[in-house]
């Protein structure tokens, strides 16, 4: 796995989502936005981790 490709970190980040650790999902969303060069790119990860967040206020309330 490359560090530097954004991608890699998305990827582990589905990884944890599914393992349900939310807390690393989190850091590797965030580290894929912040390695990736494209703004479509940057805004996608914006949004997931948008949606991230929005799943764990609704998990909170239940």
């Amino acid at each position: 796995m490359s560090p530097t490709l954004h991608e890699s970190h998305f990827g582990l980040a589905r990884s944890y989502f599914e393992l349900n650790n939310i807390a690393r999902a989190e850091f590797h969303l965030r580290k894929a936005r912040k390695k990736a060069d494209f703004t479509h790119d940057k805004q996608r990860y914006d949004n997931k981790l948008i949606a991230l967040k929005s799943l764990i206020v609704k998990a909170n309330h239940y």
